[in-house]
C-alpha cells in the first residue's frame, strides 16, 4: 500500500505542473480522509472544441482500507440548458483485496442564482465495474456519491457530499462486502 500512496502523490506533482483549469480537494469525516485531483488534459493532448478530457485520481484512507483509483473521461456541455455538464469513463480502482476497472457517468449541474448567492454546484456520479472488470479476489465494484460546493472565495470552495462504496470480493475462504466508505463527508477543494 505505501507504493499505492506514492504513486498517488507522484501522480498529483506530475499533473498538477502540466495543466491549467485542475481541481484538487481535500474530504474528511469521522472514519476517512480522501484527496482528489482532476485535471484537463485539452491542452497536453493538443486539443480544442467543446469537449474537455479530464484525468482523475483518487485516494481514500479509511480505518481498514485503503483506495486508490486513477482515470480518464470525457465531460460535454449540454446545450439545451446552461451550467450542465455530463462526463463517462473508465477508471481503475487498486486495494489490498482487489484490482477492478469501472466505467462512471458523471453529471454536474451549476444552479443559475450566482446573482443572488455563490456559485452553487451540484454534482452525482456513479462507477461500476460488474464481475468481468473485477480482478485478483473481486467479484464486483459499485460507488455513487453527490455532492455539492460553494465558492467561497476565488479559486476555493467548501464542499459536503455521501459516498457509498460496495465491493464484492472473495478470498477463497469467505466472501467479503467492502463497505467501509459508506458516509457523509465534507471538504475544500482549490481550483487553478
Amino acid at each position: 500500500m505505501i507504493f499505492i500512496k506514492k504513486v498517488f502523490l507522484i501522480s498529483c506533482l506530475f499533473f498538477t505542473s502540466l495543466f491549467s483549469k485542475n481541481i484538487v480537494g481535500l474530504n474528511v469525516n469521522n472514519s476517512d480522509l480522501e484527496v482528489h485531483g482532476a485535471f484537463v488534459l485539452n491542452k497536453f493532448l493538443n486539443v480544442d472544441g467543446n469537449s474537455a478530457f479530464v484525468g482523475n485520481v483518487n485516494y481514500i484512507h479509511g480505518e481498514n482500507n485503503d483506495e486508490f483509483n486513477w482515470g480518464l473521461g470525457v465531460y460535454q456541455s449540454y446545450d439545451e440548458v446552461d451550467g450542465l455538464l455530463f462526463g463517462f469513463g473508465l477508471n481503475n480502482v487498486y486495494t489490498e483485496d482487489f484490482i477492478a476497472i469501472p466505467l462512471y457517468a458523471h453529471i454536474m449541474y451549476v444552479l443559475p442564482f450566482m446573482d443572488y448567492f455563490p456559485k452553487t454546484n451540484l454534482s452525482a456520479k456513479i462507477i461500476y465495474a460488474p464481475e468481468v472488470l473485477t480482478f485478483s479476489k473481486g467479484d464486483s465494484y459499485l460507488e455513487y456519491r453527490g455532492e455539492i460546493d460553494f465558492d467561497v472565495i476565488n479559486n476555493i470552495s467548501v464542499y459536503a457530499g455521501y459516498r457509498n462504496i460496495q465491493a464484492e470480493h472473495n478470498d477463497r475462504i469467505y466472501i467479503n462486502d467492502f463497505d467501509d466508505y459508506d458516509s457523509f463527508y465534507g471538504g475544500l477543494k482549490f481550483n487553478f
